[in-house]
């Protein structure tokens, strides 16, 4: 059944997958133009250990609104597009439960997530190795100096990583919104929108900052890299977006259980994030 929902997802979304990679690689080139002038001296040459951190951690453009956006675009239909489709009637019959189906749900937006990973890092190879730009030489960015590894590959995996589980939790946060609001792009709305209210806070917010989702899968931000937010640390972010995905895996089960595609109470918007933030105060 895994492979089928798999297999339904890539045949109803190839051209998404496509645009896609062909935004990845424009943002490519954009970071290219600009991490020069954010992390590196003046006349120094930039290298790819620069290019790929410096373009993980372009706070305001791409981490907070490109990225959410491009990797929602490729998730909100993942279950609404089923019941849309009709393909639900062959699924849920042949499906043990409904747990089950949305767990394979979830492994679909891991892999989609992975996928993605993999584009960004790829293009910035292939970039790098069409216009001789050097690998070994001398990395700027103060994430190489600050944090405590032996060499710049523990920093390319850390960085990575995070960023990978970033993407996970981005969508299902998606996903979830994509049942209580019937309207997709209303839903893509929201998380543009969100990328907006994210460089507000950024810029005019302070330390608040750290609370919200987007801020989590961006190092720069944590306090191994020197940042100002002394209470922001990679383990806060770890548990900050794997206890929400639980959370949210659980609430997106409920409504599925009831059928309530696009009906689901608000109040539960307000529970799942004050519940989020009680465990992890609880935490810290």
């Amino acid at each position: 059944m895994l492979q089928f929902q798999l297999r339904t997802y890539i045949f109803n979304n190839y051209k998404k997958l496509i645009i896609s990679m062909v935004l990845i690689v424009l943002l490519s080139f954009y970071s290219l133009i600009n991490v020069p002038y954010l992390y590196l001296p003046e006349g120094a040459r930039i290298n790819f250990g620069d290019y790929l951190i410096g373009e993980l951690n372009m706070i305001q453009l791409i981490m907070f609104i490109a990225y959410p956006s491009i990797f929602s675009f490729l998730v909100l239909n993942i279950i609404r597009g089923d019941f849309e489709d009709n393909y639900i009637q062959l699924i849920f019959p042949r499906t043990t439960s409904r747990f089950i189906y949305l767990l394979n749900k979830f492994i679909i937006i891991i892999f989609v997530a992975l996928c993605f990973t993999m584009t960004v890092v790829l293009s910035k190879l292939v970039i790098s190795f069409v216009l001789k730009i050097p690998f070994e030489n001398k990395c700027y960015n103060y994430i190489f100096h600050t944090m405590k590894y032996h060499n710049v590959y523990e920093v390319y995996f850390c960085n990575i990583l995070l960023f990978f589980t970033g993407l996970v939790f981005i969508g299902m946060i998606a996903l979830f919104l994509s049942l209580y609001i019937k309207n997709i792009g209303f839903s893509i709305g929201i998380i543009i929108f969100g990328g907006f209210v994210h460089n507000a806070m950024f810029i005019f917010g302070g330390k608040i900052i750290y609370l919200l989702p987007f801020t989590q899968y961006i190092l720069i931000l944590h306090k191994e890299c020197g940042s100002v937010l002394d209470k922001f640390s990679l383990q806060f972010s770890y548990a900050y977006m794997l206890i929400s995905i639980v959370i949210i895996f659980f609430m997106v089960l409920r409504i599925l259980n009831k059928k309530e595609i696009g009906e689901f109470s608000i109040w539960w918007i307000l529970f799942f994030f004050s519940l989020s933030i009680a465990l992890l105060r609880r935490k810290t």
